[in-house]
């Protein structure tokens, strides 16, 4: 749902639009809900009735502006922007602004099962800045990094699909080609209703009575099927307390409300580790030589145990390496399949068998590997091609490793070799994944058979091309309009001041949402390149279906786990199975098994276990197992695994006793009630407790509860902390502070001054002057408190009407360490129904005063009337009173 609520602007921060939108959510049950020109107001209204309603929405409000102050019925800044509501845990907030306007918006990570960045924006009105701002978006906005997981932008562009003109719209650079412009999203209204079956273009229904369609909601072309639908729904009446902008109909805002549904087709980016691991180089490299060919084994393969890359190419490794790499990712829980092909033997830095040459490594099985042989090769050395079938994604993947030569004028030959070949695999209908070291920059002209644009022949595209950061560079450069550019990150850093790029992760039409990123080694001269690539049908389409079965003979049902999938514990998991037999319905049944990380107790279920799309739940994190089997009843069952990764959730702890700023007496108990929840049924929990005065409890939860009681010994404003920690490392913290006195603790005594600093009074902030204290709090003999029977504090503020003098003191803390704090009520100018707390240090001398309305509670935490100290805590402790400039503060022990 995208919304833009006007409430910057024409509805004066109204809430009854506020509950319009959450009539529409409890009617609609969106997944995501992006809002507009939002008061920060309204976005709290928002979620409090969504969590009222348990209806388990997460959001973030960006301020879009600091002035002029929007219409939100009030004066402080930064109080309208966009927001952002998803049902998932949000992580990675974050605000962004235009380089070309002060527009912007925000974006969060939500984590659904599939992790996905979500922004909401709100775009300049057609002008030229627009078009900058759309451009922006379209090329080097957001970094490929981002938007290697799917991407969701919605929001109020203001302009139209036709605008600047219907041959060159602005927002074209938006939409996929397949939809009729140069970019990389699909838009939920691109389907023209007046032409069924016609292909998608830029355009849609108005979603603002005067202007048309300035609305939109794109998602990635890369992870969304094109199958996307849009409809816009006028929003109703609300009766707004002022500014309507339609008063003859009663409309909420301006706007009308933008719907919008979106499959993802895809779980994750493959993922490619490229390394010429050096391991057969030779003086004068010292990086290469020695013991740093010893090294170099355990670091890759601490490399790929980090980054799980489902495909690796590795150049000059010596055999006895690729075992050692094996063997270490295997021994480690990641087996994976390789080929390895000598180019060299012998070779004298290579120790055991004397082979060095490039390794293919695979997290599937590798099938019909071949070795190409390319021209070019002298002396000792032999240049190849080696491909292999892997199966990335459901999908059969030719990956193929190569190293041309460092002979300049071999390299075009080899290159051209490695093209056709290459080719053979793309016509053979396969996606291809090519890593190597090709020993040339990328504008060389050895790598034009290779590359599909910028003077390219050939078919492939770069991880790194679409990184705008090196677009630039003084021997080659490209426009960011142009999108991708034969350019990347440094994969040999000498000199250093160079970085040449001489690595490669090159890859088919198949994928997209490519992304690249040159770690850092020290065991080569090259360094390790990783890749992301997201596997689609070639065109942005989804894979091409599976031919059906023979016509007149019974086959065994195909059936299909679906993807891999992510997700937490006690989180219920979408399963998108599916079984199909042409000759009858079959029947279904899903079961799991546990893996080795998983801990003893654990149970998990499905909603529907004869479902082919059910959900699925654990009471624990691990890997799981899940084995869809279809049934015809003539054939044997088939079955399709999928596995299954949760996460730990941390433990929630709620304190429900004592409350905040309750007040006891030095040797009486004080009771800690705490109860926590945690969606891992199965975990076990310890309780730790710090009490604020050097001592601290560890415990075992009982019951889901972390009860205790404690006795302070002596006066203090004590902080008390609980961490609650599960089995799996998780943990999850709360605190309540508490108030101990003690009628025989002492007293405290100042006549003192402070340089009243700016912003301490909010009705005049910017006022500095003196403020004078003079209070004695004391408790008389035989008074059992908590109220101290005797003294006065009175304050004064140079140059203002703000005074303050006591009507009744509630407490009196003074500490061993020579600190106090009073608290009670006081009249301020004459006027009652103000509330204070007043804190003391003693050598140094240093005063704090809070004063507040007590119509706002009890206890400070909303805006105060006066404080000298805004941003430090109300625990005595961590107070951070101001230095007096004049006079004491004395405390009587």
């Amino acid at each position: 749902m995208n919304y833009n609520l006007c409430g910057a602007s024409c509805n004066g921060g109204d809430f009854a639009v506020v509950d319009m939108v959450f009539r529409k959510i409890q009617a609609e049950r969106p997944d995501i809900v992006t809002l507009q020109e939002t008061c920060r107001d309204q976005a709290g209204r928002l979620q409090d009735l969504l969590d009222d309603a348990g209806y388990g929405m997460r959001s973030y409000f960006s301020s879009s502006r600091l002035l002029p102050a929007p219409d939100c019925g009030t004066l402080l800044p930064y109080s309208a922007g966009n927001a952002i509501y998803v049902r998932a845990a949000i992580r990675d907030a974050a605000d962004f602004e235009f380089r070309s306007t002060d527009r912007g918006g925000g974006c969060v990570t939500a984590e659904f099962e599939v992790w996905t960045r979500v922004c909401s924006l709100h775009g300049t009105p057609k002008d030229e800045d627009a078009a900058k701002e759309i451009k922006e978006m379209a090329t080097d906005l957001f970094p490929p990094s981002v938007r290697r997981m799917p991407f969701i932008l919605a929001g109020d562009f203001n302009v139209t699909p036709t605008w600047p003109s219907p041959e060159d719209p602005a927002v074209a650079m938006m939409y996929a080609p397949q939809a009729g412009g140069t970019g990389d999203y699909w838009e939920v209204d691109q389907f023209p209703d007046d032409c069924p079956g016609c292909p998608p273009r830029p355009g849609g229904a108005p979603t603002h009575p005067g202007e048309g369609k300035i609305d939109y909601i794109f998602v990635s072309a890369a992870h969304f099927d094109r199958e996307v639908s849009g409809r816009v729904e006028n929003e109703g009446d609300c009766q707004v307390g002022s500014g309507d902008p339609k008063p003859d109909d009663a409309r909420c805002s301006d706007h009308d409300i933008l719907w919008g549904e979106a499959r993802l087709r895809v779980n994750e980016p493959v993922r490619i580790f490229q390394f010429n691991m050096c391991g057969a180089r030779q003086v004068p490299v010292p990086a290469c030589a020695g013991g740093a060919v010893g090294s170099a084994a355990p670091a890759v393969a601490s490399s790929i145990l980090d980054f799980r890359p489902d495909v690796v190419t590795l150049n000059e490794v010596c055999r006895e390496q690729y075992d050692e790499v094996l063997r270490i990712t295997g021994a480690n829980g990641h087996a994976l399949h390789g080929q390895f092909t000598v180019t060299r033997a012998p070779e004298s830095a290579c120790r055991g068998s004397g082979e060095r040459g490039n390794a293919l490594i695979s997290r599937t099985p590798l099938s019909d590997a071949e070795t190409t042989a390319l021209p070019g090769g002298a002396g000792p050395d032999s240049y190849s091609l080696t491909c292999a079938g892997v199966t990335l994604r459901e999908r059969a993947v030719k990956a193929c490793v190569t190293q041309l030569s460092s002979v300049a004028e071999a390299r075009p030959a080899q290159a051209e070799a490695v093209a056709q070949r290459i080719d053979g695999h793309i016509g053979g209908g396969f996606p291809v994944i090519l890593g190597g070291d090709f020993q040339a920059r990328p504008w060389d002209a050895a790598l034009t058979p290779l590359y599909s644009h910028h003077g390219g022949t050939g078919k492939l595209h770069e991880v790194d091309e679409t990184d705008t950061q090196y677009f630039a560079s003084p021997e080659y450069s490209c426009p960011v309009d142009d999108r991708r550019c034969r350019t990347g990150e440094g994969t040999y850093p000498v000199p250093v001041a160079l970085q040449y790029k001489l690595d490669y992760v090159f890859v088919s039409d198949d994928f997209a949402a490519l992304d690249g990123d040159a770690t850092r080694t020290s065991v080569s001269s090259h360094v390790p390149l990783r890749g992301w690539a997201t596997l689609t049908g070639g065109d942005g389409a989804p894979p091409p279906p599976t031919p059906g079965p023979p016509p007149g003979q019974n086959l065994p049902p195909s059936v299909s786990a679906g993807p891999d999938l992510s997700g937490a514990e006690g989180q219920r998991l979408r399963l998108a199975g599916s079984a199909n037999d042409p000759e009858s319905t079959p029947t279904v049944a899903w079961s799991f098994t546990a893996g080795d990380d998983v801990d003893p107790g654990t149970t998990c279920s499905f909603e529907n276990a004869h479902a082919e799309s059910t959900t699925f739940s654990c009471t624990d994190d691990g890997t799981f197992l899940v084995t869809l089997t279809a049934d015809d009843g003539v054939n044997a069952p088939v079955g399709d695994t999928a596995r299954i990764r949760l996460r730990n959730l941390p433990p929630r702890p709620a304190i429900t006793g004592p409350q905040p700023w309750s007040v006891h007496r030095a040797g009486t108990p004080v009771r800690l009630a705490a109860g926590f929840t945690d969606p891992g049924a199965n975990d076990t929990h310890t309780c730790e407790v710090e009490w604020d005065d050097g001592a601290s409890d560890s415990y075992a939860a009982a019951r889901q509860a972390c009860d205790r009681t404690h006795t302070f010994a002596s006066a203090g404003m004590y902080t008390i902390k609980l961490t609650v920690t599960d089995d799996d490392g998780g943990s999850g913290a709360a605190e309540v502070m508490v108030v101990v006195y003690d009628p025989d603790a002492g007293f405290v005594t100042s006549g003192a001054r402070i340089d009243s600093p700016t912003g301490a009074l909010t009705g005049d902030p910017g006022h500095t002057g003196r403020g004078s204290f003079q209070f004695n709090p004391k408790y008389r003999p035989h008074d059992e408190g908590p109220a101290p029977g005797g003294g006065k504090v009175s304050f004064r503020l140079a140059g203002t009407d703000f005074d303050l003098d006591a009507t009744e003191l509630e407490w009196l803390v003074v500490t061993r360490h020579g600190r106090a704090a009073v608290k009670g009520e006081a009249t301020v100018s004459g006027r009652t129904g103000y509330g204070f707390v007043l804190y003391g240090y003693d050598d140094p001398d240093k005063l704090r005063l809070v004063v507040w309305p007590l119509s706002d509670g009890p206890v400070p935490g909303g805006t105060p009337t006066y404080d000298n100290r805004r941003t430090a805590g109300f625990d005595l402790d961590a107070a951070q009173p101001q230095d007096v400039s004049g006079g004491n503060v004395q405390v009587h022990k």
